[in-house]
């Protein structure tokens, strides 16, 4: 199996243009942590995203960003070879 040398990236560095969940506004979050792996095609493409952590289950966080994860393009990882 090759080793990772350099992991995927996206090719926009901010997260700023995801949307922030609706159900967070009307409970008066303004902020929260969700830790996402994303699995990255060699085209750059998301292929899939899972969700490890999500602070304030229940307020769509988690939902929003593997929405706005997927709709993203990634520079691929490199492996070693």
């Amino acid at each position: 199996m090759p080793q990772i040398t350099r992991r995927p990236w996206p090719r926009n560095g901010s997260w700023n243009r995801c949307r922030f969940p609706d159900a967070a506004k009307a409970a008066g979050l303004d902020d929260a942590y969700v830790t996402i792996v994303v699995h990255v095609t060699a085209s750059g493409r998301p292929e899939k995203v899972q969700v490890l952590f999500e602070s304030d289950h229940g307020y769509g966080f988690g939902e929003e960003a593997v929405r706005c994860a997927m709709r993203r393009r990634y520079h691929p990882g490199r492996d070693s070879t």
